[in-house]
C-alpha cells in the first residue's frame, strides 16, 4: 500500500470537479516535486470548504498538489498541501467552478498553461 508521503509526492495529481491549477512554465524552474528530495512542510486537512482552503494556503503559504472532494455536492475537500518554498516554490493558481471561457481568459491572464482539469 502506497504510504502517504508517497501519495502527497506524485506529480501533479490535481484537483477535482471544476478545479484547476496553472502554472507558469518556466523551464529554469522545472522541477517535479515527485523528482525533489528536499525536506518541506506539507499538510493533509479533510473536510475543507472552498473558504478553508483559502485561509490554509494564505496561512501556511502553501500550494495545492493534491484535491479530490468529499462528497458528490463538492461543498467540502480532502487537500494536500505543500509548503510554497525552496525548491518546492511554484507560482500557480487555482479557480474553483468556473466554465470555459473563464478558463481560457485566466490562461491568458496568467501568461499559464493548464496542468490538470476535471469536471
Amino acid at each position: 500500500m502506497e504510504s502517504k508521503f508517497a501519495r502527497v509526492l506524485r506529480p501533479w495529481t490535481l484537483l477535482c470537479l471544476t478545479f484547476l491549477i496553472l502554472a507558469n512554465a518556466l523551464p529554469a524552474h522545472a522541477i517535479d516535486d515527485n523528482e525533489n528530495s528536499t525536506p518541506t512542510a506539507w499538510w493533509f486537512y479533510s473536510g475543507q470548504t472552498p473558504t478553508d482552503i483559502k485561509n490554509t494556503i494564505n496561512s501556511k503559504n502553501a500550494r495545492i498538489i493534491d484535491i479530490k472532494p468529499d462528497n458528490s455536492s463538492g461543498s467540502t475537500f480532502t487537500v494536500v498541501y505543500v509548503q510554497n518554498t525552496g525548491s518546492y516554490q511554484k507560482q500557480w493558481w487555482w479557480y474553483y467552478g468556473i466554465d470555459a471561457n473563464a478558463v481560457t481568459q485566466n490562461l491568458k491572464t496568467n501568461n499559464a498553461r493548464l496542468i490538470s482539469l476535471k469536471a
